[in-house]
């Protein structure tokens, strides 16, 4: 059973991406977990390679053999995907986004309890009952 803190239950680690991978998934892995293009990635890689030839090596080849390959099963749809990348990206705003979510289902709650204990509602509720005896 995953637990709810996304500390513990692995949408913020760092993974190797062996889905998209070219050679050990360290540049894809690199690019889900920061969401941006897998293309950028690797032309950086590629250019720190150029310059800093042993110290790109040695990374990458670290990268290979401690990352942890990313779970098949990490998201359990692409909304859950999309979700997580967002929140990779900019924690305090996708928590600011799901509070004003919820501030606004919880006003068209109160709004819908309210109705429903109404003499509205109760008047609404004869008005059919009759509408439906009539037929």
């Amino acid at each position: 059973m995953k637990s709810n803190n996304p500390l513990t239950d692995g949408h913020v680690r760092l993974y190797r991406d062996l889905e998209n991978k070219k050679i050990g998934g360290v540049c894809a892995g690199l690019a889900d977990y920061f969401s941006i293009d897998v293309t950028i990635v690797r032309i950086a890689t590629v250019l720190a390679g150029i310059t800093f030839t042993f110290v790109t090596v040695a990374v990458y080849i670290f990268g290979v053999i401690f990352l942890p390959p990313k779970p098949v099963d990490l998201y359990s749809d692409p909304n859950d995907e999309n979700y997580w990348r967002r929140y990779r990206r900019s924690p305090r705003n996708t928590l600011s986004e799901a509070r004003n979510k919820f501030m606004r289902l919880e006003t068209r709650l109160r709004k819908l309890e309210g109705y429903v204990t109404s003499k509205k509602f109760n008047l609404d509720q004869q008005f059919e009952d009759m509408d439906r005896q009539s037929r």
